[in-house]
């Protein structure tokens, strides 16, 4: 039988989503037609690394220059492509359009577009009248003339005047102390010293004068309004206003304002108007118990409850039939059968002595790692064992261990079942080991 291993491949996808490390793949679609490998880090995306687009691209290869193809060195080694783009190194003959990888060093001057240097631009610069040029520092002078220049910035050639160079216009006035005097006097005139004034001589405004007369019916008004009608205003010495309150609201008057009802009921509530205290007193035994009653199985007396059986911690219990709406919690239940609605949670063993064990739930999650079948075997082992998978009207599907011929049978449901063995993953194998598709 022939050997065959089949990488990973599609006709439809141009490149996998995903590769594992080392994991080849082939795309045949049309504008792919590339080999893949998963990254070895295994999280980089898949990488091309040959295939029929590669090898395409290097048969079509020609020393001519055609668009989109490699070029490759004549019969005798040079390129005859014509014109190549790309940023060359070394020495260019013939017509170049971009030399931004050299200067001025690297290319002849003209005789046209010539190069800058200092002293062609001072040489290009001349001066006349009150300025002076030295060609050969590149320094403009400025000799100052006979007139009203008071400065000159030789940097910024700024002129400085003052006001004594340049005669007054008719608008905007030169600044003198009689001028600013004078303009004070024409607004104000006499009435700008108050130095002589008092209150008596403005009349009042809007913002009245303080009077004494004012101050107290202003303080009697506030009182009256805060409901201190008995706290009365008058003059005192030295300016000063002299409140005084009546007899204030004593305890007696506090105490007799109170009063406490009791309405009946358990225990009793009363009230002492002379001292002020409120006195509650709590329900009687007899009252507390004449609230309570026995139900069904519970009796009452004395005010003591029990039931058919004692029931402490340590007891044993007995009932018929006990449903649970919430959480049962114990460490020793015995009945014939139990029925669970809701969750059970084992924090302890499980052990299942009947023959059979049925498990309807559609999903089984398992936290162990390792699942032991055919555990009560202790000698000669001679049972198969395994997983068999149910399938209905079709034949079912099985992985089990053959302890007669000791290896692994796959069955997929036809007469003939796979052999998994060692010798199978030796140096021949004999099957197709089959990668899957993308």
């Amino acid at each position: 039988m022939a050997q065959t291993i089949q990488i990973k491949r599609s006709t439809t996808t141009t490149t996998p989503s995903s590769l594992s490390a080392g994991e080849l793949a082939y795309s045949g679609k049309s504008d792919s037609n590339k080999l893949f490998i998963g990254h070895p880090d295994g999280t980089t995306g898949p990488v091309a690394i040959g295939g029929q687009y590669y090898t395409g691209v290097i048969d079509s290869a020609a020393s001519a220059n055609t668009a989109s193809k490699l070029v490759i060195r004549d019969g005798s080694g040079n390129f005859s492509a014509g014109t190549i783009t790309a940023a060359l190194t070394g020495n260019v003959t013939g017509t170049v359009s971009d030399v931004s990888n050299h200067d001025t060093d690297d290319i002849t001057e003209g005789s046209t577009n010539l190069y800058h240097t200092t002293d062609r631009a001072r040489g290009a610069i001349s001066a006349t009248g009150d300025l002076s040029y030295n060609s050969s520092t590149g320094v403009l002078s400025f000799t100052q003339a006979a007139s009203a220049v008071t400065s000159v910035n030789s940097a910024t050639g700024a002129v400085t005047l003052d006001t004594d160079d340049v005669g007054e216009g008719s608008s905007n006035l030169y600044y003198t102390n009689a001028r600013a005097d004078a303009r004070v006097n024409l607004q104000t005139g006499a009435n700008l010293d108050l130095s002589n004034q008092d209150t008596g001589d403005l009349a009042e405004g809007t913002n009245l004068y303080y009077t004494n007369a004012r101050t107290d019916a202003r303080v009697d008004t506030i009182l009256k309004h805060s409901n201190h009608s008995n706290i009365s205003v008058a003059d005192g010495s030295n300016g000063q206003l002299v409140l005084t309150a009546a007899s204030q609201y004593g305890d007696s008057d506090a105490r007799g304002a109170i009063s406490v009802t009791d309405s009946g009921g358990d225990g009793s509530l009363s009230y002492n108007n002379s001292t002020g205290v409120i006195t509650y007193t709590g329900p009687s035994a007899s009252e507390v118990r004449a609230h309570i009653s026995g139900g069904t199985g519970v009796s009452v007396s004395s005010g003591a409850i029990s039931i058919g059986q004692a029931v402490a911690t340590n007891s044993n219990v007995t009932f018929n039939n006990v449903s649970v709406d919430g959480t049962l919690t114990s460490d020793d239940i015995t009945s014939t059968n139990i029925s669970v609605a809701g969750n059970a949670t084992i924090t302890g063993n499980l052990t299942v002595e009947g023959t059979t064990t049925t498990v309807d739930s559609t999903t089984v999650a398992i936290g162990d790692n390792i699942l032991v079948l055919n555990k009560d075997e202790s000698g000669t082992p001679s049972a198969n064992a395994g997983i068999e998978v149910e399938r209905g009207t079709a034949t079912n599907v099985s992985l089990l261990w053959n302890e007669t011929n000791d290896n692994w049978t796959v069955s997929n449901g036809s007469a003939t079942s796979v052999i998994l063995t060692a010798a199978n993953f030796g140096s021949t194998y004999t099957g197709a080991i089959d990668g899957g598709s993308f």
